[in-house]
């Protein structure tokens, strides 16, 4: 179960019960699969909420996290919310790659929408007689 002490708006989930998972000495496994999400394609709406998240998470399962040197705990706190910064950064980076591919597939079904029109098919003989007729000038 998420551990709703974290808090957030759903930051994280995924990545705490993996760890109970794990904690638990189960075995994570993903599998690929072809499904559609529907969800805003802004992954991060609240920065701050989700770094705060991401730095309790880090907090709480340290002890099952790799060991990347020691230091104090206020060192801790700095790196930890510059790894989210940056780990949240590039989240938002790769949506933009996301929202562009989906706005040209949008375009791309609205043009073969368009294309495959009566009025489209009725007008194809006019298109190729303008074509003709810039060709010969």
């Amino acid at each position: 179960r998420f551990d709703e002490t974290i808090g957030g708006k759903l930051h994280g989930y995924d990545f705490d019960i993996s760890m109970q998972v794990k904690e638990a000495g189960k075995k994570i496994v993903t599998e690929d699969l072809r499904v559609i999400h529907h969800h805003s394609l802004e992954l991060i709406s609240e920065m701050e909420g989700w770094v705060e998240t991401h730095m309790k998470l880090s907090r709480k399962w340290q002890h099952l996290l790799p060991d990347n040197g020691g230091g104090e705990p206020d060192w801790e706190d700095r790196a930890r919310r510059a790894e989210a910064e940056l780990s949240a950064t590039r989240l938002m980076a790769g949506a933009g790659e996301i929202i562009w591919e989906a706005r040209t597939q949008d375009l791309e079904r609205e043009l073969e929408g368009v294309k495959n029109s009566t009025s489209w098919k009725i007008t194809r003989p006019l298109r190729r007689l303008r074509g003709s007729r810039e060709k010969n000038r």
